[in-house]
């Protein structure tokens, strides 16, 4: 290989490590929250940030926020705070920058999802991104 050839690709080297290590997919984020509750915690608002960041450093294509909530109790008010938390997270990663054009879905799956053995795993917000 002539040395002029080797230098390019020398060179084209660290623009290849950071395309290799950059995510293809982000996430999830699982960002929980309190018993009847969908107000974000500074823990949670400090996870969004962090998925917001990602997603504008990695130049996200979308974003999908799918909020969750738990079993007991009626069916109609886990499904309406489910989607309470989706929208709450939604507003908060356009508040930390996230275009709104971005966000491709919110939605609320009431108690559906819910992770095994895990209690508190019913009252989350998965983000995930795309890129």
């Amino acid at each position: 290989m002539p040395i002029a050839s080797r230098r390019a690709l020398l060179a084209l080297l660290p623009v290849l490590a950071i395309a290799a290590c950059a995510p293809k997919a982000g996430g999830p984020y699982d960002i929980f929250f309190k018993d009847e509750s969908a107000t974000l915690t500074p823990d949670a608002r400090a996870l969004v940030a962090k998925a917001a960041a990602e997603a504008k450093n990695w130049g996200a294509k979308s974003i999908s926020v799918d909020g969750f909530a738990g079993k007991a109790g009626p069916r109609d008010t886990h499904e309406a705070l489910s989607v309470k938390r989706a929208e709450a997270v939604a507003a908060e990663l356009v508040a930390d920058g996230v275009s709104p054009s971005l966000i491709h879905r919110v939605e609320g799956h009431g108690d559906a999802g819910a992770l095994k053995d895990v209690t508190v795993g019913e009252r989350r917000v998965e983000i995930r991104i795309a890129y």
